[in-house]
């Protein structure tokens, strides 16, 4: 974990978090890059992340007063504020908790890719910075990819020197300017010629203030809220069908002639995938793309100011039947014309064209159903009821008996219908029944081998008891067969006891040996996952005291192992003289995909395997020198004479250095004696 801070360094307006890890890291003392880190957040990296767990724990260890809180520090100095866009509520709580003190396994989204490769820097913000605090610092708005403008002063955004073409900071981060000065040349760093205006920049500089916007913001904002958003504008612009489904056409062709799209270069194709736009507006994983959205919403509502600051769109008028809640329709209901249904069933009639929708009063059962055409209009008398349920009923029967006439007149009930209220009336299905009600079933149909009597004895259906009795017999006669059906109110009950005998009897099958080695997978794995679920939702603790919990990962003999993985591939890699130089990314390629993900989630569990990844990185001079046999030996086969000035021209030695031309030159001269 980070360690009690004597000091902290004064923060600058939008100041990148990379800045202030490195100016930090300055003025510490400290030689390396990696002991920064471990001090203040507790990690081995040999880099400074844009973002790092502990963050938290890095501020609360701050000795003395100070200004410095740890939400406002997320906010203003990382881009925490663009990484809320494509986290729901709870995952943006755990993300928080991950920076704040490491706690919570977050999972990268490697989609979530919206910086730029190298830090750029802005030549008169540096001049300004410098004048108005004695340093330099690097602005988060500058440092978004394919934004290479600066918005305040309308001037390019750089990231090499004009003068010598060196990076003007590390790509690691790990060194930045400090004054307004070229590291390598000392070259001032001063005004750059002034952009002309046209319609691409424009459209960039309005870009610049919609980023600008939404690091700044304070207002709370995640996935879910965009998600909604998302919904009520699909709706007002007519993107969303009633029926649920998208105008794929539509949105894709106004999608592709957004400028902002153009400049992106994002362009969506239309596909056979019926739920595309759907997914894009539900922000799945694969569509995480900042730019993507941004484009989005600027074609709903503008500019990202207005679609977050604004009220949403009215829809209520719009969305079907509106949010409830509705009243019951059932003139002999208690909650007569009051709003007690607030559940809806919407379905969308392609025969009539119509949205219907289902409602079901909680207090009479009445179950009946409205239209709604395509313009939103609704009836409110216009219902028809599809199950009138036993208040209905009961009235109906009663008044039936005093008044035969007024009942078929005013509600259409004549004597067929009254005949069948009096024999459904008291039968709605149950959707459970106790273990007792079987056995008492059973006991009935034994005493008097009829079905109809046993009906009427219980108040259900002929048919229901037929089912049930054919079942006990199928069954041997096994009352406790009963318990198996989910209809059954043990059901659940035996259901777990099943599950606890299938396990144990699992564990049996195995020896001593055998046991140490299972873990809890290779357990679900046999009795099946939704077994499992059921199990330890309702009975948590005698999974925990019989299933062994999955062993944790050992990280640092997993570092150990992954050490010397790398060690062997890389030798191998070296013998096999490949004709690419061999970089970070060529000893990653040659590691299995689990690792790979395992160094790129986890950086700072592998300090052993990232020292020898870095070890073994072939310089541009090692490359050169590696190369100068195999081109020889290359050219040799060709008609050709081979000469230094040949040599030297070819791209692979130019701008070499002294040592590789005089090796050259003497590998030259012993072909040439050969």
């Amino acid at each position: 974990m980070s360690e009690t801070l004597n000091f902290f360094i004064t923060l600058f307006p939008d100041e990148d978090f990379r800045s202030v890890v490195f100016r930090w890291h300055r003025l510490s003392g400290n030689r390396k890059i990696v002991d920064t880190n471990n001090k203040l957040f507790g990690t081995m990296n040999g880099l400074i992340p844009s973002i790092t767990k502990n963050i938290g724990s890095a501020i609360s260890g701050i000795l003395g007063k100070t200004s410095v809180n740890f939400q406002d520090f997320l906010n203003s100095y990382t881009f925490f504020p663009i990484y809320r866009l494509f986290f729901d509520s709870l995952g943006l709580e755990r993300l928080t908790n991950y920076f704040n003190n490491g706690d919570g396994g977050v999972e990268k989204n490697t989609a979530i890719d919206f910086l730029s490769s190298n830090i750029h820097y802005c030549f008169e913000c540096l001049q300004e910075d410098y004048k108005n605090f004695g340093q330099c610092y690097v602005h988060r708005i500058h440092q978004f990819k394919q934004i290479n403008i600066c918005k305040k002063h309308q001037k390019l955004l750089n990231d090499r020197c004009p003068r010598c073409s060196t990076l003007l900071a590390a790509e690691n981060a790990c060194i930045q300017l400090y004054k307004p000065s070229c590291l390598n040349c000392d070259f001032l760093l001063e005004e750059t010629q002034t952009l002309e205006i046209n319609e691409r920049v424009k459209v960039m500089l309005n870009i610049t203030e919609d980023l600008e916007f939404l690091l700044s913001t304070k207002s709370s904002l995640n996935s879910d809220i965009l998600k909604e958003l998302y919904h009520s504008y699909s709706l007002k612009k007519r993107y969303l069908r009633f029926s649920g489904t998208y105008r794929h056409k539509e949105f894709i062709n106004d999608f592709n002639k957004r400028p902002e799209a153009i400049l992106f270069g994002l362009n969506i194709h239309n596909s056979n995938n019926t739920n595309l736009i759907s997914d894009v507006l539900k922000i799945k994983k694969r569509y995480s793309n900042l730019y993507l959205h941004i484009v989005i919403i600027r074609m709903f509502s503008g500019s990202i100011r207005e679609f977050l600051q604004q009220d949403p769109p009215l829809i209520s008028c719009n969305v079907p039947f509106g949010y409830g809640p509705w009243e019951c329709k059932n003139s002999f209901c208690s909650e007569q014309n009051q709003k007690v249904i607030r559940m809806i069933k919407r379905i969308f009639e392609k025969k009539t064209d119509q949205l219907v929708g289902i409602f079901e009063c909680p207090m009479c059962k009445m179950i009946y159903k409205q239209y709604e055409n395509l313009e939103g209009h609704t009836k409110s008398d216009d219902f028809n009821v599809i199950h009138f349920g036993d208040v209905w009923k009961a009235k109906i029967i009663e008044m039936f008996q005093e008044d035969k006439g007024m009942v078929e007149e005013k509600y259409g009930v004549n004597y067929i219908a009254y005949k069948y209220y009096r024999k459904t009336i008291g039968k709605d299905e149950q959707s459970t029944y106790e273990f007792e009600w079987f056995e008492n079933m059973i006991q009935l149909y034994f005493n008097f081998k009829d079905y109809n009597i046993v009906a009427k004895q219980l108040g259900v259906t002929t048919p229901k008891i037929k089912r049930f009795v054919e079942y006990y017999f199928e069954n041997n006669s096994d009352i406790e067969a009963f318990k198996k059906l989910k209809i059954c109110a043990e059901y659940l009950q035996t259901k777990i006891d099943e599950i606890k005998e299938n396990i144990l009897s699992f564990l049996e099958q195995h020896s001593n040996i055998e046991k140490a080695k299972l873990n809890r997978t290779k357990i679900i794995n046999n009795i099946g996952y939704w077994n499992y679920k059921l199990l330890i939702t309702h009975d948590p603790h005698w999974v925990n005291q019989i299933i062994p919990v999955t062993s944790q990962l050992d990280w640092s003999q997993r570092d150990n192992e992954l050490h010397d993985i790398v060690v062997k591939r890389a030798e191998y890699l070296y013998e096999s003289n490949p004709n690419d130089r061999i970089k970070k990314e060529t000893l990653l390629k040659i590691l299995s995909k689990v690792n790979r993900r395992h160094l790129e989630m986890y950086p700072e569990r592998f300090p052993k395997t990232f020292m020898v990844i870095e070890e073994n990185l072939e310089t541009i001079e090692d490359y050169q020198l590696r190369k100068i046999k195999l081109v020889i030996a290359d050219w040799e086969s060709k008609p050709r004479n081979l000469t230094l000035g040949t040599m030297l021209n070819m791209h692979v030695f130019r701008k070499c250095s002294d040592r590789v031309r005089y090796e050259l030159e003497k590998c030259l001269l012993l072909s040439k004696s050969e």
